[in-house]
């Protein structure tokens, strides 16, 4: 369902589909997956990602309070797909990048360790 690789000693996780409670559980394993790979960071790219419901959410929140600053979130790229991380204002604390080329870039200190995730989700 999600296509995981190394690119340039970074874990990628490509979403091409939906994201929601039928595909959830497929990419949670897919980060579990990555997350034991032998490169600390992970990538999730949702560039291609058109919807994403609260158990898509719940999934990535999980994996960032989990792997901290060495998980970064591409995307999503249409506005539909960005609107609901902008109306629960995770996009701030999963500190999402416009683009793959930005996330690969982005050295891991520089990212929050968690995302204020623990302040603003109970």
């Amino acid at each position: 369902m999600f296509h995981v690789y190394e690119r340039g000693g970074v874990n990628v996780i490509d979403v091409s589909r939906d994201l929601d409670i039928a595909s959830s559980g497929a990419l949670l394993s897919a980060i579990e997956l990555a997350a034991g790979m032998p490169y600390r960071r992970t990538v999730v790219n949702l560039i291609d990602c058109k919807f994403c419901d609260s158990t898509g959410l719940s999934v990535l929140v999980r994996a960032k309070r989990r792997l901290g600053s060495r998980v970064v979130i591409v995307g999503p790229s249409r506005r539909e797909g960005r609107r609901v991380f902008e109306l629960t204002e995770l996009s701030e604390a999963l500190a999402l990048c416009a683009t793959l080329e930005e996330a690969m870039t982005i050295p891991p200190r520089i990212a929050r360790s968690n995302g204020g995730l623990n302040e603003r989700i109970a």
